[in-house]
């Protein structure tokens, strides 16, 4: 995703005009060679048949699609508490000693860039930074080399340790969605479906209304299976997830080391 370089918005409409050609390809492949077999009452059959089968299908492509939308808000939340372990941490580290852990912040705030500049777009091809990676251990062997003073500092660095924890955990969980993407066994049922709602159609008369309606239905599926696919590619173009939260953090919370990273 996107399947072709244009506007995502062209991109779905040249999909969808795709499966309307592949649609009336079929309709007059199935009608040339079977129109001459066909008998009487085959439109009143045809007629149900299209009905039930458009209903399944439907049915299909809603399951498909709340399935991969579920997963879509699913990483939404994922980078969300991931963004929100990272500001623990260094929020902590701030708490603990500001003058002593200024290079862990550093370290912390080295990572989040390294997320947003170069790790978000590796997730499209469904890979992490080795960078992100580096700046994420240095963190934590760092953090497991404070040494508290008191119980409050033991208790913060233990809390800093998990939270940081949580962060690798995140990292995992996004790049498994981005392998993930839609079972082949589902986008073999959406595509199979297709054919099986609209084949009955061959039944009836290539008339103007009839190549439309037929065009329509297949123009309004094909949308409906780019939209799962966009949906299920949530690192890529047109549904791409954006690192805002990331972002947020790093121009807000991380300010001023951010200042000191750029210089």
């Amino acid at each position: 995703m996107p399947f072709l370089p244009f506007p995502s918005w062209l991109d779905a409409v040249l999909f969808a005009a795709a499966a309307v050609m592949i649609a009336l390809g079929m309709y007059f492949t199935l009608r040339w060679f079977l129109s001459r077999y066909a008998a009487g009452d085959t439109q009143a059959i045809s007629g149900p048949s299209i009905q039930r089968m458009g209903t399944l299908y439907a049915l299909i492509l809603a399951f498909v699609f709340a399935q991969e939308y579920s997963d879509y808000n699913e990483i939404n939340a994922t980078t969300t508490r991931e963004a929100g372990a990272i500001a623990s941490v260094y929020n902590g580290l701030r708490k603990y000693d500001v003058e002593k852990t200024g290079d862990i912040r550093r370290a912390v705030a080295r990572y989040v860039e390294t997320v947003i500049v170069e790790e978000w777009d590796l997730l499209s091809d469904h890979r992490l930074s080795p960078n992100a990676w580096k700046h994420y251990r240095e963190v934590e062997v760092k953090l497991l080399h404070l040494t508290p003073q008191g119980l409050f500092q033991s208790d913060l660095r233990a809390q800093m340790i998990q939270d940081w924890d949580t962060v690798s955990r995140a990292r995992i969980s996004r790049v498994s969605f981005a392998v993930y993407g839609v079972p082949t066994f589902l986008m073999g049922i959406c595509i199979a479906g297709f054919f099986f709602a609209v084949g009955p159609y061959f039944a009836f008369t290539p008339k103007a209304a009839n190549i439309f309606l037929i065009s329509l239905h297949a123009f309004f599926n094909g949308l409906i299976i780019y939209l799962i696919l966009a949906v299920a590619n949530p690192f890529s173009q047109p549904a791409r997830i954006e690192p805002a939260v990331f972002e947020m953090l790093m121009h807000r919370d991380m300010a001023n080391v951010a200042s000191e990273l750029k210089g």
